[in-house]
């Protein structure tokens, strides 16, 4: 994974993990169907598809659900700090 996380600059494991069978399984239904085309040819392409696909979702999904759970945790975290404490109301 580290050869990809040097192309790409973003962890595409878990999108890899979780895609390549549902792409792999499609691809195998879908080049049943298509007599011509070869095993190799189908696995190629499902891993070349895969990888694409786990890029886009890192991008679209992945990496702006982390940086939004950034913010927010940082968000509660001034708030927190800005607060009074439950002994600064018993006098």
């Amino acid at each position: 994974m580290h050869a990809f996380y040097s192309v790409f600059d973003v962890d595409l494991s878990y999108g890899i993990y979780l895609l390549h069978y549902p792409v792999l399984l499609a691809f195998f239904k879908l080049g049943s169907g298509i007599a011509s085309l070869s095993t190799f040819l189908c696995a190629s392409l499902a891993i070349v598809s895969t990888v694409a696909l786990a890029c886009f979702l890192a991008h679209a999904v992945e990496i702006p659900m982390i940086k939004l759970g950034r913010h927010l945790a940082r968000r509660r975290e001034f708030a927190a700090a800005d607060c009074p404490g439950d002994r600064d109301f018993i006098s």
